[in-house]
């Protein structure tokens, strides 16, 4: 198989077609990656807003307010997901070639 076809691990239809997915992985890796160094950029900005508050008798109250909510956006949004999103893309870059790999090797016991 040169990782072009479809592989069909138990014969209930294709499990992976390859060709295919390598590329999705790519895709996957480097959508990861965009997010990762667009979200630095972007919770930096954010997180530095909290100096234009914190300047007058009503601002000052409202910066630890605004900084528990840059946290609360840090911890549960890209923060949790990027990380998930890019050892989903590893673990996907990995299992394509070992999968092709795989099928290699059992179709070679048919010979």
């Amino acid at each position: 198989m040169n990782g072009e076809g479809g592989v069909d691990v138990d014969g209930a239809g294709i499990d992976m077609v390859p060709g295919r997915a390598a590329p999705i992985m790519a895709d996957l890796t480097q959508a990861a990656a965009d997010a990762k160094t667009g979200w630095e950029q972007a919770i930096g900005k954010i997180a530095g807003l909290d100096a234009q508050l914190g300047n007058g008798p009503l601002g000052r109250p409202m910066v630890q307010q605004y900084n528990d909510g840059v946290k609360q956006v840090r911890e549960g949004g890209v923060d949790l997901v990027q990380p998930q999103a890019e050892q989903l893309a590893a673990h996907g870059t990995k299992a394509v070639p070992d999968y092709v790999a795989a099928d290699i090797e059992s179709a070679g016991n048919f010979r």
